[in-house]
């Protein structure tokens, strides 16, 4: 029996699933192997209070959350893209290159399983707030936990692009 892997909740083949990384005024990074994608957008509102009831809500404020594990093999070929163009940025302080400024859009297609539509994603303007890496024994590759901080995820359907806020 075939085992799925799920996609932000989605059961999907790994094999059905395309991913790239645009960095901002640099390459489009494909060979980034990874193994977890996932995100989140919550919309925070304001209430306006009579008599002790809502009656009124704010347009409030949208907060968008991205995470991302990769092998160390996709870690490396995307941090040296960071790298690079961190330098040419010029994100050098005191002779320490700072990747962690570098803007970046992630772009995931995919076919969820059982259908023909092919569903599209955009995480805009990340950056990378956290590294996490550990060495442990075992039968599995190294991987590498980011945690991003994109500043907007848009969904394109139909042609549209939609989103929470």
């Amino acid at each position: 029996m075939a085992e799925f892997k799920t996609f932000n909740g989605t059961a999907v083949s790994w094999a059905d699933i395309t991913l790239s990384v645009a960095l901002t005024g640099g390459p489009v990074v494909l060979d980034i192997d990874i193994v977890d994608l996932s995100w989140n957008s919550t919309r925070s509102r304001g209430v306006q209070m009579r008599g002790g009831r809502k009656f009124a809500r704010t347009r409030g404020s949208t907060e968008h959350t991205a995470s991302m594990t990769v092998y160390r093999s996709g870690w490396r070929s995307l941090v040296r893209e960071l790298i690079n163009l961190a330098q040419t940025l010029g994100h050098v302080y005191g002779g320490i290159v700072n990747y962690g400024d570098v803007q970046f859009n992630i772009l995931a297609q995919w076919t969820p399983i059982g259908t023909d539509e092919i569903k599209v994603l955009e995480i805009r303007g990340c950056v990378i707030d956290d590294v996490g890496e550990s060495l442990s024994e075992g039968d599995d590759a190294d991987q590498v936990a980011l945690t991003l901080n994109p500043m907007q995820i848009v969904e394109i359907i139909d042609g549209v692009e939609v989103a929470l806020g």
